[in-house]
């Protein structure tokens, strides 16, 4: 009886999994500030309650009474665990490929590294602009999205004319950090990031150059110069999983706290496909999510990508 092949030997499985954990884990992924990793998020739904806004009361002094109280009876949010699979099939000829999917600088593990990095783009992105969902038992009913949380594609300085498409400027920022100001949150506390696409990054280089006196003009020089330092206090991630629709794509600008991620698994599969000629196929599998904790920490900024940035 011949040997079973390395593998599909079980230690060998063991690897490949491992490699591919460790490698998520070191290589940072660009949304890795997105989120707030909830660790009692097990179950495949998880219900949040949110309750209304805590303030002090002052006292003065006096001796008995009532405490001034709050409860939380403001309402419930559900999220959801999500699951997620991929595959590779190697033939029998890709022998040199498989042998080696084991280990840390191999294609394989690379391909699905950066597959699995997409993927988890998309479900923040989601999550960001999703329905909520809440209301009574079992707490999924859709609830539309705020007002306050969509910036108009023709924002303009203070006002909304809502005459000539504009592409992702100061004044949309301006606006989406100001609402959420309004809202309550310092922003001195929150760590914040804003997702722009390829195109966006694009305008605000030529905008750069093109008018280099401007306030905002300086702002995106100084980003290019060094990008760790984000503009107008916002980390800056570059993406191409934003949503578009009739052409505008939609920038999100989000603080940290507003989300709430499980803990994720994976299960690594290998198996020998006799009705593909004995090919070899490793299948990844993946189980996590992203809720929407609090609508005033996300804001939606749509943008017309075609636009050039004018002062």
């Amino acid at each position: 009886m011949a040997d079973t092949p390395l593998y599909l030997q079980s230690h060998f499985r063991e690897q490949v999994k491992d490699t591919f954990e460790a490698g998520i884990q070191q290589t940072v992924s660009k949304f890795s500030d997105a989120g707030i990793i909830d660790p009692l998020w097990q179950a495949d739904q998880v219900v949040y309650r949110t309750g209304s806004q805590v303030a002090f009361v002052e006292t003065t002094g006096q001796r008995g009474g009532d405490t001034q109280q709050g409860e939380y009876q403001a309402g419930f949010r559900s999220g959801f665990k999500r699951d997620f699979e991929a595959a590779i099939q190697f033939d029998r000829n890709d022998a040199r490929k498989l042998f080696t999917a084991n280990l840390p600088t191999s294609e394989v593990q690379e391909e699905m590294q950066n597959a699995w990095h997409r993927k988890w783009d998309d479900v923040i992105l989601d999550a960001s602009r999703a329905q909520s969902l809440g209301g009574d038992k079992p707490y999924i009913t859709p609830l539309a999205l705020p007002s306050d949380m969509t910036v108009s594609v023709t924002w303009d300085k203070v006002t909304d004319p809502a005459t000539t498409n504009t592409n992702l400027t100061y004044w949309k920022l301006a606006e989406a950090l100001a609402r959420m100001e309004v809202s309550e949150v310092d922003l001195d506390r929150e760590m914040v990031t804003l997702y722009i696409s390829p195109k966006m990054k694009q305008a605000w280089y030529a905008y750069a150059q093109a008018a280099a006196n401007e306030l905002f003009a300086k702002l995106i020089a100084a980003w290019i110069t060094k990008p760790s330092e984000g503009i107008l206090g916002c980390k800056v991630v570059v993406t191409n999983r934003l949503y578009t629709s009739a052409g505008n794509v939609q920038a999100v600008l989000a603080a940290k706290r507003g989300f709430r991620i499980p803990p994720t698994t994976y299960e690594i599969k290998i198996d020998e496909l006799a009705d593909k000629r004995h090919a070899t196929q490793i299948a990844a599998y993946a189980n996590t999510g992203a809720v929407r904790r609090y609508d005033e920490l996300v804001k939606l900024i749509w943008c017309d990508v075609t636009k050039p940035i004018v002062p």
